[in-house]
């Protein structure tokens, strides 16, 4: 499973990225790990908006980089219900996408 997950940032902006184990990324966002994008180091991930999960990584990659060039105000409606994403990104449909509950608290917890 390819994961592709938006979070919040302690200065209301949004993040968009690509994990193999969404756990493990946030944790390493939140915590400003080595590994944490470059981004996340000077803005503090402070929420776990959405997380969609994904069978194949070619799709997961698709999805993050058509996903990252909508607007501010298409990503919040997405957010706000992700079966908009459909409205949105029509060819999203073949790449089966699914909504994962995960919150940033399961996240922290998550031990490798």
């Amino acid at each position: 499973m390819f994961f592709v997950y938006v979070v919040g940032c302690a200065d209301g902006s949004l993040y968009t990225g690509f994990a193999t184990d969404v756990r493990k990324r946030v944790r390493e966002h939140v915590f400003r790990l080595p590994a944490a994008a470059k981004y996340t180091k000077s803005h503090p991930v402070t929420s776990l908006k959405l997380v969609f999960a994904l069978p194949e990584k070619s799709d997961a990659l698709k999805l993050e980089a058509r996903f990252k060039r909508l607007s501010r105000k298409q990503k919040l409606f997405v957010i706000e219900k992700p079966e908009r994403l459909f409205e949105l990104l029509p060819e999203a449909a073949e790449w089966k996408p699914k909504v994962l509950s995960l919150s940033l608290s399961d996240c922290l917890e998550y031990k490798e």
